[in-house]
């Protein structure tokens, strides 16, 4: 009797975990047909699709444009501070607390601004990765279909 319960129960956690495969599988097909309308109702053309990319990529390279002075700056300044700390190393003097700070100050800051070129560098990565993944859904989409042999039924 204990031998047969347990084997419901086995068969009642299989149906259970098939069932709840069949749901995750439905999911992910809903949400493909959804990105599928989503894609052929945002785009007519292969060459809206480029354009849409050039334009995020125009975005990004303009912010990276936009930090390298910045980073530049930064750098400038830490090697300046640094040189300076290192004069008062080769005299035997301590390096006076504000310059150890400012150094800091000046690192932290190339180091922020070397985070955000990254992340622009990466964001720019996965947009063109996002386009070429979408232009192919896109041919695949819109590409001809062939008549079968029946009569198109």
């Amino acid at each position: 009797n204990i031998a047969s319960h347990a084997g419901m129960d086995e068969e009642k956690q299989l149906r259970l975990a098939a069932e709840a495969e069949r749901k995750t599988v439905e999911a992910r097909q809903r949400e493909a047909a959804r990105r599928d309308r989503a894609l052929l109702e945002t785009f007519t053309s292969v060459k809206q699709i480029e354009q849409s990319r050039d334009r995020k990529v125009s975005i990004a390279t303009d912010a990276i444009s936009a930090l390298t002075p910045r980073q530049k700056s930064a750098q400038s300044r830490l090697t300046s501070l640094q040189s300076e700390a290192r004069n008062f190393t080769a005299r035997n003097q301590a390096v006076p607390p504000v310059l150890t700070s400012n150094i800091n100050a000046a690192n932290s800051d190339l180091q922020e601004t070397n985070k955000l070129i990254t992340a622009k560098q990466q964001e720019i990565r996965q947009i063109r990765a996002q386009a070429d993944n979408d232009i192919k859904r896109y041919r695949d989409l819109t590409a001809p279909r062939p008549v079968s042999a029946s009569g198109g039924r």
